[in-house]
Order: C-alpha cells, then sequence, then structure tokens
C-alpha cells in the first residue's frame, strides 16, 4: 500500500512540473527523495518476506 502511494505521488509530482506548478529544480530534488523511499520500502519488503520465510521454514 505504501509503495502504491509512493508511486502516486511521483505521478503526482511530475503532473506537478509539467503543468508548471513547480519548478524543474524542485521536481528533481522531490523527485530524488521518491526513489530514496521507493528503495526503501523494496528493502523492507524484502526483509519482511525474509523474515517471513526463515519463521515457516523453523516450523
Amino acid at each position: 500500500m505504501a509503495s502504491g502511494s509512493a508511486h502516486e505521488v511521483e505521478y503526482l509530482l511530475l503532473l506537478s512540473r509539467d503543468l508548471r506548478y513547480i519548478r524543474d529544480a524542485e521536481y528533481y530534488a522531490l523527485q530524488n527523495d521518491i526513489v530514496s523511499i521507493k528503495k526503501m520500502f523494496a528493502s523492507l519488503i524484502n526483509k519482511i518476506k525474509i523474515a517471513i520465510n526463515n519463521e515457516s521454514n523453523k516450523g
């Protein structure tokens, strides 16, 4: 769910730039932040999957 929200924010950010509500410099700075957040989400999801897999292998 959070990953989907990050994608939605990414799209809205692009739309804001295209409609000239924000400047290119602001867009690129925020885009970099969104990419970092999406990487953190992906890492968290992978760690949770590994933890679940390890727990199911114990039983």
